[in-house]
């Protein structure tokens, strides 16, 4: 335990620890160390544990860019020399890369490049944990009355589906994967920001976020494909972390066969601007 406090103490949200990434698995050292450090109450072990995931993301997102800066410079150099070096093969001359280019009739030249390159990207490719290709345990809609009813449910003894008949949307396991309060310690729903046992959909992308602030972090990453700001006052649809149903923004969990048994997803909601938190 001291050694896991000495890298709490360590740790610098301005600069990536010893320049590697973060695992999941050493963040989870850190947060039971937290969890039981006998020294700290429930509330100091909470706030502890929302600023080190914050540091630690942040840190994160810092050593992502620059190695993103890093990589995009390194790219643009090479495909520049690249280019030079096609070039100068087209236009009959004798590449020498120790010495000035010598074209064939024996007069030194300068190397001279007419490229306009804006700098490659890393491949779009991403792992299988967020690609968006499964669909909530169940799904459930309003019908043209207001009455919310059932439209779609995972069987998993069907041998087919018809998850596009019924225009279920899709996610990726990390979307649909629940999120702790606590860092998992007492198995708390929620996030850093609040504790909650919903996830809300994002009325634009339809992406799934614990809270608006975890989609403002997510906005702050450095990647290609951004969301909007998660407007709440405008979301329409909500995943229970507990049961898994995708279904519209109410106080508690519209599927009878969740372990909820029809409690709350959070002490405090408000069903206009759809905020949850205990």
């Amino acid at each position: 335990n001291n050694n896991n406090n000495n890298n709490i103490n360590n740790i610098n949200p301005e600069e990536p620890t010893n320049g590697n990434y973060t695992s999941a698995a050493e963040l989870e050292k850190l947060i039971r160390a937290i969890g039981t450090n006998p020294n700290l109450d429930t509330k100091q072990k909470n706030l502890t544990i929302q600023g080190l995931r914050d540091s630690v993301w942040k840190s994160n997102c810092r050593l992502s860019k620059r190695k993103r800066e890093e990589w995009e410079d390194e790219t643009s150099t090479a495909a520049m020399e690249h280019t030079g070096t096609q070039a100068l093969h087209s236009s009959g001359d004798v590449v020498n890369p120790d010495r000035a280019m010598v074209p064939t009739g024996g007069t030194v030249s300068q190397p001279t490049h007419h490229l306009s390159f804006a700098g490659a990207r890393p491949s779009a490719s991403v792992g299988t944990r967020f690609k968006r290709e499964t669909p909530p345990s169940c799904y459930y809609r309003k019908n043209k009355e207001g009455d919310v009813q059932l439209a779609w449910k995972h069987d998993p003894h069907s041998t087919s589906s018809n998850v596009m008949e019924a225009s279920v949307p899709l996610f990726s396991a990390a979307e649909l994967a629940p999120t702790y309060h606590d860092g998992g310690i007492n198995r708390v729903l929620g996030c850093p920001h609040y504790a909650r046992s919903c996830k809300l959909r994002h009325p634009t992308s339809g992406r799934l976020y614990t809270c608006r602030l975890c989609c403002e972090q997510d906005r702050e990453m450095a990647t290609k494909d951004k969301d909007s700001p998660l407007d709440r006052y405008e979301v329409k649809e909500i995943l229970c972390m507990i049961c898994g149903a995708l279904q519209p923004a109410g106080k508690h969990c519209v599927n009878p066969e969740c372990a909820s048994e029809g409690k709350p997803f959070a002490r405090y909601s408000c069903g206009i601007c759809n905020f949850y938190d205990n």
